[in-house]
């Protein structure tokens, strides 16, 4: 593996390394190669990063301390973002192995992902009438959406992750 490894360094793989045909170790130092060659910190231009191992200002925990953070999606929303959210739900699962509770019936408390359609959530509406949030970039464009950490948007909530669409996509 070391010598792949080196070869990889090199750019040039040993003789016999048949990448990705019965060969393990040649297909593990392919993707080190990889990985080493497209960092995890690396980002294309424009784009922001979401991910973090550690908290910075203004970041929003979806899981920290062997907690995740609640989710709310209105019930009367479209059935597209119920679903939408249900997979948010179990991808937050699937890599923390923690479940994220789902709320459709009541704004939980305590640190919270709203999702919504804007005219189609009436939470989110509450939070534009309220100034919590500023849609008017999205307002009115096809499958635009807005990410925001809000602090203290309604009572009981400490902070949101607000996740407002401008229509159903």
């Amino acid at each position: 593996m070391a010598s792949l490894l080196g070869a990889c360094v090199r750019g040039v793989l040993p003789p016999g390394a048949r990448l990705f045909r019965r060969s393990l170790p040649a297909a593990a130092a392919a993707l080190l190669c990889a990985l080493l060659a497209h960092p995890p910190g690396a980002l294309a231009l424009g784009q922001p990063q979401y991910i973090r191992a550690a908290a910075t200002a203004g970041s929003f925990p979806l899981a920290q301390d062997g907690a995740t953070a609640k989710l709310y999606v209105d019930p009367e929303d479209d059935w597209g973002v119920i679903h939408a959210a249900r997979e948010l739900q179990a991808d937050i699962y699937r890599v923390t192995g923690l479940e994220a509770p789902l709320e459709e019936a009541r704004v939980p408390r305590g640190n919270v992902v709203l999702l919504g359609t804007i005219g189609k959530s009436r939470l989110i509406d509450r939070l534009i009438r309220e100034h919590a949030i500023d849609v008017s970039p999205i307002q009115g464009r096809w499958e635009a959406t807005l990410t925001q950490v809000v602090d203290h948007p309604l009572p009981g909530i400490a902070k949101a992750l607000v996740i407002a669409g401008s229509d159903r996509r």
